[in-house]
């Protein structure tokens, strides 16, 4: 009998990932090309999307969800987050995005940090949000290390994607690392490939004083190098994200720029070289003099250009504020279509990840939304998440509060989060 129960016990989590899943009746938006399909069918098996499609008969044994009414979108890639990794900025115990008492540059790494019980994570997911690319933020250098991304789902291994870029800052921010000029940011980032590229010759037989940075650090350059993984660089100035394009053409890495509140200015040059940008539609106040020509049309401007786009926020409590971003966005002047891309498809496809997520269709896994009305207005709300073919329990710390004190007549119920 124990060994019966202990061998469902093993099955059951691969038994629910096996479940068949008709999503039917739908306004399907896939961010594809195939564009936006009503009434339309999107059948799940396994964890993954098998078919997207108008009128066509389902298998037996599916469990049917009737959308009917309602509209159907990927779910929320958020492209730039800290989810998992801080919870309380001002408590630091409670944060691990960055390292500022030892010597330790390229080569952090935040993945083996995320905590999956954070509870930012189900707010996250309750507003759409089925996947975010987490970064490290500079702590007390130019690099400051790799990113990865992870799922939403209930798990207790959310990273799926370790290595995803290394990032690193240019402007007023990088200058602050090599002594306070922005050029000098610029030399460093330059010098550290090379230098990587010699210890790699030397096989890490030369003097180690020879070098910028320690073996472990240099070492991580050359990974970047060898993978011809990203290099993502907060840049906001448009002259900083020149010289963002010009270590690309240089050091022959793709490029991704991250803020780009000026990026309109030199929207040409960041199609020609193929350097997408990840911004937040929100950020139009000259705050600093690195961004006094941030705009709302940013978005708008870059996407005529040809220049992919992603979202991102200000905050990582607010995550869950992206698709009111995107909203934002439309209102001047960008296509709607587009700006559910740069939720859902674009991240995707700037990280390398799209192969697997970021669209309806097949072959992708099953991350959904269905929205009761259009996901891009504010009086929307998502009714179902689904995250890796699976349904989420539609629950998070705000939710439960809400429900424990929506009757403040009983009063029966001791003060305090259950």
């Amino acid at each position: 009998m124990r060994v019966a129960v202990f061998f469902v016990l093993l099955i059951a989590p691969q038994m629910l990932m096996a479940e068949r899943i008709a999503v039917i009746n739908g306004r399907v938006h896939t961010a594809t090309a195939a564009g936006t399909l009503d009434r339309a069918t999107v059948l799940i098996d396994d964890g993954i999307i098998r078919r997207v499609a108008r009128d066509f008969a389902l298998p037996p044994g599916v469990r049917v969800i009737d959308a009917a009414g309602k509209h159907v979108t990927p779910g929320i890639f958020a492209a730039h987050t800290e989810l998992g990794l801080t919870e309380i900025g001002q408590v630091a115990s409670t944060v691990d995005v960055r390292v500022t008492d030892v010597e330790l540059g390229p080569a952090f790494r935040v993945d083996t940090a995320v905590n999956p019980d954070s509870s930012l994570i189900p707010v996250a997911r309750l507003e759409g949000v089925t996947r975010a690319v987490i970064a490290p933020r500079n702590g007390n250098d130019v690099f400051a290390g790799f990113a990865a991304a992870i799922h939403l789902g209930d798990s207790t291994a959310p990273v799926f994607a370790r290595d995803i870029a290394q990032f690193a800052a240019l402007g007023t921010q990088g200058g602050g690392y090599t002594g306070g000029s922005r050029s000098a940011a610029y030399w460093r980032i330059i010098r550290a490939f090379e230098d990587a590229e010699r210890f790699g010759r030397g096989g890490g037989s030369e003097d180690p004083e020879l070098f910028l940075y320690p073996p472990h650090d240099l070492e991580a350059i050359q990974s970047v190098r060898t993978r011809n993984l990203p290099l993502a660089i907060f840049a906001s100035r448009a002259s900083d994200i020149r010289l963002a394009i010009d270590i690309g053409r240089e050091l022959e890495l793709p490029i991704i720029v991250v803020g780009g509140q000026e990026a309109w200015k030199v929207a040409g040059e960041l199609a020609d070289a193929g350097v997408p940008v990840i911004l937040d539609p929100y950020d139009n106040i000259p705050r600093s003099f690195d961004v006094l020509g941030a705009r709302m049309d940013n978005a708008a401007r870059l996407d005529a250009a040809g220049v992919k786009i992603a979202f991102r926020t200000d905050r990582t409590h607010r995550v869950g504020r992206l698709r009111q971003r995107a909203g934002n966005a439309v209102a001047h002047g960008l296509s709607w279509e587009h700006a559910l891309r740069a939720i859902t498809a674009n991240p995707a496809e700037i990280f390398g990840l799209e192969n697997r997520v970021g669209t309806l269709q097949p072959g992708r896994e099953a991350d959904l939304v269905i929205w009761n009305g259009d996901p891009l207005e504010l009086t929307t709300w998502a009714e179902q998440v689904m995250i890796r073919g699976r349904l989420i329990e539609m629950e998070s710390r705000q939710t439960l509060l809400r429900d424990r004190y929506r009757d403040l007549s009983d009063q029966s119920r001791p003060f305090g989060y259950r």
